[in-house]
């Protein structure tokens, strides 16, 4: 069994729950990618949604009715716009927290 001295670098238990070491920066690169990896789900399903529109006509109700062949280039430049932005703004909410804990890096150490 190793002694952790104080000087050593060891995290202990009561660092942590005294919140003198942050487990938050280390966890947040699992959080980006696992944010990455799910974003091409989120816009395809957007995608999808916006696909399916509805016909008003006078004598019928809203009546679904899908986009036909001839638009699904319109779907598919949907669904990369989402995915552009998504990761866009998933990228730039994961690197404010980054700066975030620098920051508070530079300044406690």
């Amino acid at each position: 069994m190793r002694s952790t001295a104080k000087g050593e670098g060891m995290t202990t238990l009561y660092d942590l729950l005294s919140f003198r070491t942050l487990v938050t920066p280390a966890v947040l690169i699992w959080v980006y990618y696992l944010g990455a990896l799910g974003m091409p789900l989120v816009a395809w399903i957007l995608a999808r949604k916006v696909q399916h529109v509805r016909k008003v006509s006078s004598e019928h109700a809203a009546e679904p009715e899908w986009i036909g062949k001839k638009d699904l280039w319109r779907v598919r430049l949907l669904f990369l716009v989402f995915f552009l932005m998504g990761e866009l703004a998933w990228r730039i909410f994961i690197e404010f927290f980054v700066a975030f804990f620098q920051i508070r890096n530079a300044l406690v150490g």
